[in-house]
């Protein structure tokens, strides 16, 4: 894996978990991240289910790279919100926090940070220009493959 990604080589792998909405509604979180094109990208695949809810939730693709300004990007599919590009926002060292604008010209922050053997999710969705907008948090768990046969 390339040297601006190896900080989160450890997050690779199946995640899932719980949060909640700023306004308390549960949500249910199922991330994939994996190394792709020989270590040059992370790529992200991402479901939030909003149990109770008239739409199915969200599904996300993304791949997180370099570009040539060594700045590092993510290209961003989403149900919600279409296709764009978020960019690394300065941070500690141990979180990946990614930002950027969507087509419908919503502002998106997304921030990944490991705790305790978890990976704590959070975004942030909301109107250009606006400071609040709708938040949610999960705390996910790595999948351990199930072990079949002795």
């Amino acid at each position: 894996m390339i040297a601006a990604l190896q900080a989160y080589a450890a997050w690779c792998g199946e995640w899932i978990g719980t949060g909640e909405s700023e306004n308390g509604a549960q949500v249910k979180v199922r991330l994939w991240l994996d190394s792709a094109m020989h270590g040059e990208i992370l790529r992200m695949r991402l479901e939030v289910n909003l149990p109770g809810a008239l739409s199915p939730g969200i599904a996300a693709l993304g791949m997180i790279g370099v570009d040539p300004e060594s700045r590092l990007r993510m290209g961003l599919w989403s149900s919600l919100s279409g296709n764009f590009v978020l960019d690394q926002l300065p941070d500690d060292a141990d979180v990946l926090a990614l930002a950027g604008r969507t087509p419908r010209g919503s502002d998106l922050t997304l921030s990944l940070l490991a705790v305790d053997e978890r990976l704590q999710i959070n975004w942030l969705w909301r109107k250009a220009g606006e400071t609040e907008g709708t938040r949610l948090s999960a705390s996910l768990a790595r999948l351990q493959p199930i072990a079949i046969g002795g």
